[in-house]
């Protein structure tokens, strides 16, 4: 395609099986040709992806606005390859005791699912599961860190 110098370009890559990549790319060369590398990252079986924005309501599992969009991703990269097969867990930081944790994270897991479902995923493609506070990412000892601790994941189960 023909670029101008000075202009800045939307890019969105995609190829089967890799994770797509959306980035902008500004042409400072007044080159007659210019070339560019768009590293994607390969899908692998058992890899696991966390998931960013996604947030509820205070003590429910009522997605807010704010998360739609990351999950419109996860339903649009699940439509253009429809062989995947994924594994929800979603994750509850220290505070509150251990069975109300697992059955909040249990809740949260089923609403993003229930959302998937909803853009057109084939149940079969998906399971979700609640781990409460059993598996931190970083240790609860700051607001910061129950935050990171605070998240939606998915693990590919099937290529």
């Amino acid at each position: 395609m023909e670029v101008r110098q000075g202009n800045k370009y939307a890019i969105h890559a995609t190829l089967k099986r890799y994770f797509p990549l959306d980035t902008i790319l500004t042409i400072h060369s007044s080159k007659h040709e210019y070339q560019a590398v768009f590293p994607l990252q390969a899908m692998l079986l058992s890899m696991v992806v966390r998931l960013k924005n996604i947030q509820f309501e205070f003590n429910s599992a009522l997605l807010m606005p704010d998360s739609y969009a990351e999950l419109d991703r996860v339903i649009q990269l699940m439509k253009d390859n429809e062989e995947v097969h994924i594994q929800l867990s979603a994750h509850t930081d220290n505070v509150g005791n251990d069975v109300y944790n697992q059955k909040l994270s249990q809740r949260r897991g089923d609403a993003v699912l229930q959302y998937i479902l909803a853009g057109g995923i084939s149940p079969e493609r998906i399971t979700a599961v609640g781990y409460g506070k059993t598996q931190p990412l970083v240790p609860n000892t700051s607001d910061e860190n129950r935050s990171i601790n605070r998240r939606v994941e998915f693990k590919i189960t099937e290529l």
